[in-house]
């Protein structure tokens, strides 16, 4: 039996049959036996795909459904119905009734296919493809709808936000938070009235902070400790709902179990507000909540932090405010195009996240003239060694780094200081 190689053509080269195309081929073998050209390995398009997963379980159940094997794809073909006049690409010179007779299989009662069995296999293949493609996607859809899920990091059972409390603590933290800024009800001069509804604005949609005061209905009144353990640390409401990291969870995680005791102690000492923020607009981007689950796959890991630690006390208290509880890397980094900070462009500045100027660069890129004494006090006044004053969001930022005690201010210069320098990103 003479043999013929067709080797060249796997891989890069189409069928037709009709003229019609019907696939790539992935492996054609192929020998002459007197007038007739025996096909005896012959895959084109879906069947190679299917053949390259029968390694795996999934493949194996695949393959079994639609009962594809390499001995389903025989063909005993005339050689006078082979037209390789173009080797580039072969034709057969025959109808899909014709090719249902060459076939080397035959049915149960000896007989070859014929056309009307043969449309009734493609029928009941088309068909078997469609039932598996919906059930892939439906159980695709179920794995990922489990996954993206908000599941509260920690319960009510929970022993580490349980202890005394310290409220003046606590205070020092809702300072070093920055809460005010955001939350403080708009149009009235009262910082601790927590009403939210401040419009920030961004290129992912416009986000209003809610009412955190401890009114019972409209704020957090009714929260528990653990509740608001779960929406700092792990971007959780207590309807277990994704928070949208314009809410910066994402710097919170890393804060300790006593300055969320703390911090909860104060916010119930503050005053009622009643009535609740407008609801968020978000772009169509992030229009479906449920979609923060596949944000946080992709950029949050809860309890995790970028403070780079060096043993110095005074150093390694101001990573943990500047990189958690003060959150600064939140405004001074740019981000990338679904909203996650770019991490070589970290405190690099760049454009302000609400579109209103440029946040400045706080690497030594730009504060290597600046010393730390020079960015304690900054903190603590709003006046820069140039004999100018902060503007801007960063005079609220001040209004609160001025009621911390000086040790943390030096803390927050001196991790400020010791940042690698980065060139800022260009708009």
């Amino acid at each position: 039996m003479a043999s013929v190689n067709l080797e060249h053509l796997a891989g890069r080269r189409v069928l037709s049959l009709r003229g019609k195309s019907v696939g790539h081929i992935e492996e054609i073998r192929a020998e002459r036996d007197g007038d007739d050209l025996v096909v005896t390995e012959f895959h084109v398009g879906i069947f190679a795909a299917f053949e390259r997963l029968s390694a795996s379980a999934i493949g194996v159940a695949m393959l079994d459904l639609f009962g594809l094997r390499h001995r389903d794809c025989l063909y005993r073909i005339p050689w006078e119905k082979l037209d390789i006049s173009d080797p580039t690409r072969p034709r057969l010179r025959c109808t899909l009734e014709q090719l249902s007779h060459m076939k080397a299989g035959i049915d149960g009662k000896g007989k070859a296919w014929s056309s009307n069995s043969l449309r009734h296999v493609m029928a009941s293949s088309v068909w078997k493809i469609a039932l598996t493609v919906f059930l892939c996607a439906s159980g695709v859809g179920t794995v990922l709808w489990y996954m993206t899920g908000a599941q509260p990091p920690f319960s009510n059972q929970d022993q580490q936000f349980e202890g005394p409390v310290d409220v003046a603590h606590g205070e020092l933290v809702f300072a070093a938070g920055d809460c005010a800024s955001c939350h403080a009800t708009p149009g009235q001069s009262d910082r601790l009235k927590l009403g939210g509804g401040m419009a920030l604005a961004s290129p992912f949609g416009t986000f209003r902070p809610p009412n955190i005061s401890p009114d019972p209905v409209d704020g957090i009144g009714a929260w528990t400790v653990t509740d608001l353990a779960n929406a700092l640390l792990g971007g959780v409401s207590p309807e277990r709902q994704h928070y949208y990291p314009s809410f910066p969870y994402t710097s919170f995680t890393s804060m300790t179990a006593e300055d969320v005791r703390d911090l909860h102690a104060y916010l119930r000492t503050l005053p009622k507000v009643s009535g609740r923020a407008p609801p968020h607009d978000p772009a169509i981007l992030f229009g479906i909540r449920r979609s923060m689950g596949i944000w946080k796959m992709m950029f949050f890991r809860q309890g995790t932090t970028s403070a780079r630690l060096d043993g110095d006390p005074v150093h390694d208290r101001g990573a943990y405010l500047v990189e958690s509880v003060s959150h600064c890397a939140e405004c001074h980094s740019t981000r990338n195009a679904f909203g996650a900070i770019k991490s070589d462009t970290r405190f690099a500045g760049g454009i302000d996240p609400q579109g209103t100027g440029f946040v400045p660069n706080i690497t030594q890129h730009r504060l290597s003239g600046w010393t730390e004494n020079d960015i304690a006090t900054m903190l603590k006044t709003g006046e820069t060694p140039s004999h100018g004053r902060v503007g801007s969001s960063m005079a609220d930022v001040v209004t609160n780094t001025a009621m911390l005690p000086d040790s943390d201010r030096q803390a927050i210069a001196r991790y400020i200081k010791r940042l690698p320098p980065i060139a800022t990103p260009r708009p």
